[in-house]
């Protein structure tokens, strides 16, 4: 529920500071921030995207970085003084489930940075070793592209809003949070419909008919990518019964 609520509030702050009602922004930035201990990850690549977008309006770029400060330092705070002082030796910290990568979050990231491309084949590879797990993450990314963020690929800077979310998914070592019945699903449909959208609006030399076109196909390969996955998919643990709504 955290989550949920959290994620909801993400367009938000992207209206807000796009309008640059920055004090609006920065409060929803505060409350998604609150809501989970990760979601300062998230919120860190969201400052960097918003300074990318706007690196000729000095206001964007004061919020930006603040935000990313405050990012950061909340990151920190929380995971070096928070979490550590309700950890109870018996029942230790468990949302670190990042083997593939390290015991910790510093190894996790000394891996990602020593080993780049090791990283980058843990995003697509089945690393639990059982073969009954194959295809999930393919699947995920088959989703994804279908529903309209291959078109991201023209704008790149969207996709930086996709990498914590993603690579938080993939890297877990549980296969039933590698697909696409749960497990950070929330976050990214939050910003996906928004970011496919405004990506296709900044095709400066593409006719309004053919931006209209373009959104149309995403809408009718979303809708199908949907109902085809409500029958059948990889993902583990998924119950036609309850799921299919039609």
């Amino acid at each position: 529920i955290d989550v949920t609520v959290a994620s909801s509030v993400v367009p938000v702050l992207f209206y807000c500071f796009y309008k640059r009602r920055y004090l609006a922004a920065g409060l929803a930035a505060v409350f998604i921030m609150l809501s989970r201990e990760n979601m300062p990850i998230w919120m860190i690549f969201i400052a960097l995207f918003f300074a990318l977008t706007r690196l000729h309006h000095r206001p964007s770029l004061v919020f930006s970085a603040i935000l990313m400060l405050i990012s950061v330092a909340y990151l920190f705070v929380i995971f070096r003084i928070i979490i550590p002082s309700f950890e109870n030796p018996s029942h230790p910290y468990w949302g670190f489930a990042y083997s593939s990568l390290g015991k910790n979050i510093p190894e996790a990231l000394m891996t990602v940075v020593l080993h780049p491309w090791e990283a980058i084949r843990l995003l697509f590879v089945n690393q639990s070793g059982e073969t009954v797990y194959n295809g999930i993450k393919g699947e995920f990314y088959l989703v994804f592209l279908l529903s309209g963020a291959v078109l991201l690929f023209t704008r790149p800077a969207w996709l930086l809003l996709f990498i914590p979310l993603i690579a938080q998914k993939m890297f877990n070592d549980h296969y039933l949070r590698w697909g696409i019945n749960s497990f950070y699903s929330i976050e990214i449909v939050s910003v996906l419909s928004l970011s496919v959208w405004s990506a296709v609006a900044e095709f400066r030399y593409w006719k309004i008919p053919v931006k209209k076109w373009i959104l149309f196909l995403t809408v009718v390969s979303t809708l199908v990518v949907t109902m085809v996955k409500m029958d059948t998919r990889k993902a583990r643990w998924y119950d036609p019964v309850k799921e299919k709504i039609y």
